[in-house]
């Protein structure tokens, strides 16, 4: 996990996803006193192209609307955590179709 320089923190989940959970990765953290919006950053096994997962929160600065103050700030205690994922496509809800998952959190 890094923090850039400036207001905000920024923080990133790198991993290899174990072969078990190869559907999907997300990477989830917020300010220990939740004053801040909650960052969800989610992305299939395709997407990454490989089980090397690297999530973090782009730069969105130049982005009309955005409010840098939304990520968590510089110095704050933060709340983590990474989710794995692996589901039968489709579909999901059908006979002998299976859905697993795994977490693991912490704080920052």
């Amino acid at each position: 996990m890094d923090a850039d320089a400036g207001s905000r923190q920024d923080r990133q989940a790198a991993l290899t996803m174990p072969a078990e959970y190869q559907s999907r990765a997300s990477f989830r953290y917020q300010d220990q006193g939740g004053t801040r919006p909650l960052v969800i950053l989610s992305a299939t096994m395709a997407w990454f192209g490989s089980t090397s997962v690297s999530l973090s929160l782009p730069d969105f600065s130049g982005v009309a609307g955005w409010n840098n103050s939304w990520a968590p700030s510089s110095g704050a205690s933060v709340f983590w955590s990474v989710l794995g994922e692996n589901a039968t496509t489709p579909p999901h809800c059908a006979a002998n179709a299976k859905y697993i998952s795994a977490i693991q959190s912490g704080t920052l």
